[in-house]
């Protein structure tokens, strides 16, 4: 298990996952795997602190970003999102915005980003800062990408870390600050990491 996305084994275990159980099993051994501490003692205490709920939408965030198995993870998301959880309503909004195991919608993806923003979400105020970085959705604007970047690196959210990180090197929406960057908005283990999808 040393590399899950190229694991025999780890394939066969897939065939798994819609017993609810197993999923839960699963999603807790993926959890303790990215420790990197293989013990009951560290299982014991990831199971204690997380509740379904959430140890699905860390599953189902595992399926996205690893094994890029969207169609899965969109299914676990509106489950949840169902239910009320905040994350999986922002990861849907991220899905709807670009059109991914859906139909696009970029109206309500955005109006959702606002609204859970506004609330003090970090992932939410990450995308809100994607998309007027990229013009995804809106109208391109630096500024307000800097401001939503800001607000979610500093409640320690790593892509917006490393995005703010990026808008001071380049000067966009703000003063170019080398300083700033010394200070660590460019973390140094989340070099590379906008190349990854979020």
């Amino acid at each position: 298990f040393s590399n899950l996305a190229q694991s025999a084994a780890n394939q066969k275990l897939q065939e798994l996952i819609y017993d609810k159980i197993f999923a839960r099993i699963y999603a807790m051994f993926v959890l303790v795997l990215a420790e990197k501490v293989m013990d009951m003692a560290m299982l014991a205490s990831v199971v204690g602190k997380m509740d379904r709920d959430e140890i699905a939408y860390q599953y189902a965030d595992f399926l996205r970003s690893v094994f890029m198995d969207h169609k899965k993870a969109y299914r676990i998301f509106e489950n949840l999102a169902a239910k009320g959880h905040t994350n999986a309503q922002i990861s849907l909004s991220y899905y709807l915005l670009n059109g991914i195991c859906c139909e696009k919608n970029k109206d309500v993806a955005l109006s959702l980003f606002k609204f859970f923003a506004e609330l003090g979400n970090a992932k939410a105020q990450y995308y809100l800062g994607y998309c007027y970085n990229t013009g995804n959705g809106v109208a391109q604007d630096y500024k307000q990408a800097v401001k939503w970047y800001t607000k979610s690196a500093e409640q320690g959210n790593k892509y917006a870390q490393y995005d703010l990180g990026y808008c001071y090197d380049r000067g966009q929406g703000i003063d170019k600050d080398d300083k700033k960057l010394d200070k660590g908005y460019l973390l140094s283990d989340t070099v590379g990491i906008s190349q990854l999808e979020y």
